[in-house]
């Protein structure tokens, strides 16, 4: 008996197709797998970064204690604001002094009170502004939590 051997290779094309098209299809699976995989990723680090900052920003407490105003010379004035940070969170905090609307004087350096902390935060503004009568005091967190105090200078 003879074996039958066919004499063109018409018979490999169908299984090599079929090998190259199984590849095809295992790497766009794996494409899509990999971006699909990438993309929510990116968004529960989002949806964390998110809630963990609106958690602090809720944990925010802090208040002016004391306000004291000295006066040095003509020409310069210092502001002292007391905030206490009874949260628990560290806060940074910028200083404003107003009167009748206007702003007299600022702290912009972003001062950090420590959680449970209270801390001095002077401010300087002229002599010329700051006369007797009620100023407010404004103090910004960075989490945009905001805290106004009364005072008579």
């Amino acid at each position: 008996m003879k074996k039958y051997m066919p004499k063109s290779g018409r018979a490999l094309s169908p299984i090599i197709a079929t090998i190259v098209l199984c590849s095809v299809v295992l790497v766009v699976g794996i494409s899509a797998w990999n971006f699909v995989y990438s993309v929510s990723d990116y968004l529960q680090t989002k949806y964390f970064t998110e809630t963990k900052t609106r958690v602090e920003e809720i944990s925010e407490r802090f208040m002016v204690e004391h306000v004291s105003y000295v006066s040095y010379n003509a020409t310069t004035d210092i502001l002292h604001a007391w905030v206490y940070n009874y949260g628990s969170v560290d806060i940074t905090v910028n200083v404003y002094v107003y009167k009748a609307g206007s702003c007299l004087g600022k702290n912009e350096t972003n001062v950090v009170v420590a959680s449970k902390g209270n801390l001095d935060i002077t401010v300087s503004a002229s002599a010329l502004d700051l006369e007797e009568g009620i100023i407010t005091i404004e103090v910004a967190s960075r989490r945009q939590n905001l805290v106004y105090e009364s005072s008579i200078l």
